[in-house]
């Protein structure tokens, strides 16, 4: 899949119920039913992920979208950095946009966020690291894979849910 299919698919994806999701090696992996009920899998390659706590009791819905990290965040000497304003900083916790802070544009230029009941948010290189997947509609995750962060990931705090 191209890039500009790859952003268009994405912005169709504004009301969804995440149905799994789990971080191991590296790999967020969230499957998710969208507005038409189809099931899809969503894996982004990343060391870089941002998220709240998911609770099983809430419905879980969300919307996905991608942001160019250069139209959002101020640049100085090639670097991200939070801007001055502090209400306009504030947002950029909110969205999830802080965590790009002090990492090079050259190295990372793409946000990606499930936002809703939740929020996960993944720093990204390019879009290469994100694959978009149609599942089949009896394909449902395991009650044990649900939210599952990986604790034998060595590079995620499991109290903070943070790289």
């Amino acid at each position: 899949m191209d890039v500009d299919s790859k952003v268009s698919l994405i912005q169709t994806f504004t009301e969804c119920k995440l149905e799994n999701f789990r971080y191991e090696n590296m790999v967020g992996t969230a499957q998710f039913i969208d507005a038409q009920d189809c099931k899809w899998e969503v894996k982004v390659k990343t060391h870089n992920v941002l998220s709240t706590f998911i609770n099983k009791g809430q419905k879980n819905t969300f919307m996905m979208s991608l942001a160019n990290l250069n139209d959002y965040i101020p640049i100085k000497n090639g670097v991200y950095y939070p801007p001055q304003n502090f209400p306009e900083f504030m947002n950029h916790v909110r969205d999830g946009l802080s965590i790009s802070y002090g990492y090079r544009k050259s190295k990372f230029c793409y946000l990606l966020s499930l936002t809703g009941d939740f929020s996960i948010h993944f720093l990204l290189q390019n879009l290469d690291s994100v694959t978009l997947t149609s599942l089949p509609a009896h394909i449902s995750p395991r009650e044990s894979d649900q939210f599952l962060f990986s604790s034998s990931d060595k590079n995620i705090d499991p109290a903070s849910r943070k790289v």
